[in-house]
């Protein structure tokens, strides 16, 4: 931000840098330094300026865009395409100078007044220059993001009951993540009856007194249509009683 100031400075008309030298004349600044060179640069720039004319165009540096014209060459049957200075005047060469002061005296205040956080104790834990976080965040993979929703539902539910110390398949995690789970256990066609009765075994619990049949079968529909609400699931056109896997984790 800093850099991209001080190119922009050398690029500014002279009635655009009079304004910056007197916004800085105007600041509480604590340095004296830099209030003299601004005060000797501004007086410099005034009796610049008295000399031009009311009619004439405000000075531009050499590091104006408008001093600089393409050049083209044919080489071998080839155009190239070069940049090349235009010759300044004597007093666009005067206000160049003047640009130049501006420039170094900026850059001397900001190399001793600013601190780069980088150099100070325990800057990590403040600060990063990771660009994947941001990465994440304004362009996430949803699709990884519901595999891992489904397959640990505890990293995003935060409860006691699905904590991260349970192991395995339990009947207190959300009836789609356990069907999600024994979709993952399964082969490319899946049996809809087996996987209602590994369901209602988890869901169940021994002997249905965890959930009642039609309760668990409630759960079952429902998860099952969210699975193919996702796209992981279809109906099979071979086998009736049969659906088909769409998706594997991770690929």
């Amino acid at each position: 931000m800093v850099r991209e100031l001080l190119l922009s400075v050398k690029k500014l008309s002279s009635d655009v840098l009079v304004k910056l030298l007197h916004q800085i004349m105007s600041l509480d600044v604590q340095s004296s330094t830099l209030t003299d060179e601004v005060s000797a640069i501004r007086k410099d720039l005034d009796t610049l300026t008295e000399s031009r004319d009311s009619s004439d165009d405000p000075f531009r540096s050499e590091h104006d865009l408008r001093h600089e014209t393409l050049r083209t060459t044919i080489v071998a049957q080839k155009v190239e395409i070069s940049k090349q200075r235009s010759s300044l005047s004597e007093k666009d060469s005067a206000y160049s100078k003047i640009v130049h002061r501006t420039h170094k005296c900026l850059q001397r205040y900001f190399t001793t007044s600013l601190v780069s956080p980088q150099s100070l104790f325990l800057h990590e834990v403040f600060f990063y220059d990771l660009k994947s976080p941001h990465r994440d965040v304004f362009t996430p993979k949803q699709r990884h993001a519901v595999e891992r929703a489904l397959a640990t539902p505890h990293d995003y539910l935060g409860c006691t009951c699905c904590g991260e110390n349970a192991e395995g398949l339990s009947s207190t995690q959300p009836a789609t993540a356990i069907l999600y789970q024994l979709y993952l256990e399964s082969g490319a066609l899946i049996n809809v009856f087996d996987l209602w009765s590994a369901f209602y075994a988890i869901v169940g619990g021994e002997n249905g007194e965890d959930c009642d049949e039609a309760n668990a079968m409630a759960l079952f529909y429902r998860a099952l249509a969210d699975l193919k609400y996702l796209g992981t699931i279809k109906h099979s056109r071979k086998k009736t009683d049969h659906i088909t896997k769409l998706a594997w984790k991770g690929l």
